[in-house]
């Protein structure tokens, strides 16, 4: 059931607080072993168990020692277990061994361990739900809880909703949507990110300790190198509505665009096998927005940081301090709900008026929001000159780039031209009118 989701509008805005995090890219590391048999210790590492004894965490490494004498060992993937059936770990990657000569906090030869992994908070939740805390306040929860790092079963549907795709990140039912709630959230990343850095800190120690060498020392190296932040609205039919979004996204982007379609889980049929349509495009550098259906009855809004590329708002996404992941992740929170809503804005725009794009009423509208005092100056300017050319020092440099930032300007050769939406808008102030289509 999608009660607890707002129904989405043309005139439907997200609240930063409400975003979730679904998947988050981290590296971490490292772990120092004073030892460096390399072989032992990896062989040890991919025989610690995963949880009670059962099951491993680690896939042994695939084929010989490479070239540069790393080994990479994969955190496994599928559910695995000797005594009783062991779910699949929630969370995903590599942990790389090799060979380091040390510095002067920790010299001589030894083995360095880092993590690269992907963590998804939503999955978690989802197999976290823990029924006797669901509907009491958080002052009745413990500081932590016990969560567990295993998946277990999980429903992919309900009598009147499913899941479009093979995932288990959303959701689903009103028990889970109440244990996921906004000022819960906090709480559930604090638990899931210690629980992570405890359980890959347990198996460096005990592969360790097994391999006949000792951790002499732990760097908190940690870099987040994309963040996943979505919204989800209701919806009657989320797959028609995702194509209806296509147009205004597309007509609003500024860099290529990417379209594709999510594979559903097999309870569908083959007629539906290309249901769950999903539009990506470009907000800024470094910063992508993905619609798609999630389920039969909500579709999801998710804004992408590619810290990589572009580390903005962060700056630094580097830290020695494991614990600065959860501060980070509110700031792009923040971030990408003020993303989100301004790409909002122009689908309301796009949605609302003809597929020629914005009326001039609109656009002027749009100027004045953007140059305040200058906008019948700017306004006359872009009329009577179609294009502009502005230097570095042009005092009206600064008005432009606020154009520029709206999605009204764009960037062409050494001008700033009137982008394709807003061009029918000109034509009209101008007195110019297209002919009739016969």
């Amino acid at each position: 059931m999608t009660f607890l989701l707002p129904s989405y509008s043309p005139s439907s805005r997200v609240q930063s607080a409400e975003g979730k995090q679904d998947k988050v890219v981290v590296e971490l590391g490292r772990w120092y072993v004073h030892t460096t048999a390399l072989d032992r210790f990896t062989d040890a590492l991919a025989a610690v168990p995963f949880i009670e004894g059962e099951g491993t965490f680690l896939n042994r490494p695939r084929g010989g020692r490479t070239p540069d004498h790393r080994r990479v060992l994969h955190i496994r993937a599928g559910g695995r277990g000797r005594g009783r059936p062991v779910g699949a770990p929630l969370l995903s990657g590599q942990v790389q061994v090799r060979r380091s000569r040390g510095d002067d906090d920790f010299p001589g030869l030894h083995l360095a361990v880092t993590a690269s992994i992907a963590i998804n908070p939503t999955r978690f939740v989802t197999h976290q739900l823990s029924r006797p805390f669901v509907g009491r306040a958080l002052s009745e929860w413990p500081p932590l809880l016990r969560p567990s790092l295993a998946a277990r079963r999980v429903p992919y549907s309900t009598p009147s909703e499913f899941i479009l795709d093979n995932s288990d990140n959303v959701l689903l039912t009103s028990a889970a949507q109440s244990f996921g709630r906004s000022e819960a959230w906090p709480l559930h990343l604090e638990c899931y990110w210690a629980a992570i850095f405890a359980r890959l800190s347990s198996v460096v120690e005990q592969a360790a300790d097994d391999a006949g060498g000792v951790v002499g020392l732990y760097r908190a190296d940690l870099n987040l190198r994309e963040a996943e932040t979505y919204w989800e609205f209701a919806a009657d039919d989320p797959t028609t509505l995702v194509r209806d979004l296509e147009r205004p996204l597309f007509e609003w982007a500024r860099k290529p665009q990417a379209r594709r379609f999510a594979y559903p889980v097999g309870l569908l049929t083959t007629a539906l096998a290309h249901n769950s349509r999903q539009v990506s495009v470009q907000v800024r550098s470094g910063v992508r927005l993905r619609v798609y259906a999630k389920t039969t009855r909500r579709v999801r809004f998710e804004i992408i940081h590619d810290l990589q590329e572009n580390s903005r708002p962060l700056g630094r996404h580097t830290s020695n301090d494991v614990r600065d992941l959860l501060r980070w992740l509110p700031v792009l929170q923040e971030d990408a709900g003020s993303a989100l809503n301004h790409v909002l804005d122009h689908v309301e725009c796009l949605s609302v008026f003809p597929p020629g794009g914005f009326t001039a009423a609109a656009m002027v509208r749009q100027i004045s929001e953007a140059c305040g005092a200058d906008a019948d100056a700017m306004l006359a300017l872009l009329v009577g000159n179609g294009s502009l050319r502005v230097e570095a020092h042009d005092p009206i440099r600064p008005n432009v780039l606020a154009l520029v930032a709206v999605g009204l300007l764009e960037r062409t050769g050494a001008a700033y031209t009137v982008r394709a939406p807003y061009r029918r808008a000109f034509a009209e102030l101008r007195g110019v009118r297209r002919a009739p289509r016969h």
